[in-house]
């Protein structure tokens, strides 16, 4: 058997293994980890899309043609939901409700606009400029955030914290698991990254992630029209609406 077989799968056992521990001790923020989890996960169906352009991991079982495996779906629903709560967990923030919801409509047209945005610049760049595809998927992600921004100014710290912490944070998990399967860092050939290294692994690693967190930073707090309050023991139990 091919020793790194379950290197892929250890980064995403990794990953829910810290999700569930955040899960557990910030009942606050279960609900809204669960939610962008479950909206990052619909994006193991395209798995298998980087393998090859981007890196080549090792999976114990791929479904055809999809070419994807259980290991994406355990990185990309501990992605999806430590990515969109890091700033809290880290920086001990909570939610607090600022707008009414006479605002949601308003709201989604503009998380729609912000999407569009980053689509459409991640497809033209990757159309008409030679550029690795996660670099174009990267800047794409950071335009839908920027757009968020532009809409809502106050998302700014945030955003940039939760950016570099989530980005910071992906690379430790990767080093750990680097540690564990030494080879695993051959996943990524030199002939599809930049060649430059954070701990071992593709600077390419560390910006993509930090894209994610960005992007994930505000969708949530956006959507809801929800802002970051000092963590305290008072203001958790003034959360339980957005608690399971």
């Amino acid at each position: 058997m091919n020793p790194l077989t379950y290197a892929y799968l250890f980064g995403g056992l990794l990953l829910m293994l810290i999700w569930s521990v955040i899960f557990y001790f910030r009942k606050d923020l279960r609900k809204e980890m669960v939610i962008m989890g479950t909206i990052f996960s619909i994006f193991t169906l395209i798995g298998g899309f980087y393998d090859g352009v981007y890196w080549n991991p090792v999976r114990i079982y791929a479904l055809p043609f999809f070419g994807f495996g259980v290991e994406d779906f355990f990185y990309m629903f501990g992605v999806g939901g430590l990515a969109s709560v890091s700033y809290e967990f880290f920086y001990h923030k909570v939610h607090k409700r600022t707008r009414s919801d006479s605002n949601f409509e308003l709201r989604k047209t503009q998380i729609l606009m912000a999407f569009i945005a980053g689509i459409a610049v991640a497809a033209f760049i990757g159309s008409f400029v030679e550029i690795n595809v996660i670099l174009s998927h990267t800047l794409g992600l950071f335009v839908i955030a920027v757009v968020l921004i532009f809409f809502e100014p106050k998302f700014i710290k945030p955003m940039l914290l939760n950016a570099i912490t989530f980005g910071v944070f992906i690379m430790i998990v990767e080093a750990i698991s680097g540690l564990v399967f030494p080879g695993s860092r051959d996943f990524w050939p030199s002939s599809t990254t930049l060649g430059v290294n954070i701990l071992g692994f593709p600077i390419e690693e560390f910006l993509f992630h930090m894209a994610w967190g960005a992007t994930a930073s505000c969708v949530y707090e956006f959507y809801l029209g929800l802002k970051d309050t000092k963590y305290s023991s008072k203001e958790q139990k003034e959360q339980n609406e957005y608690s399971l």
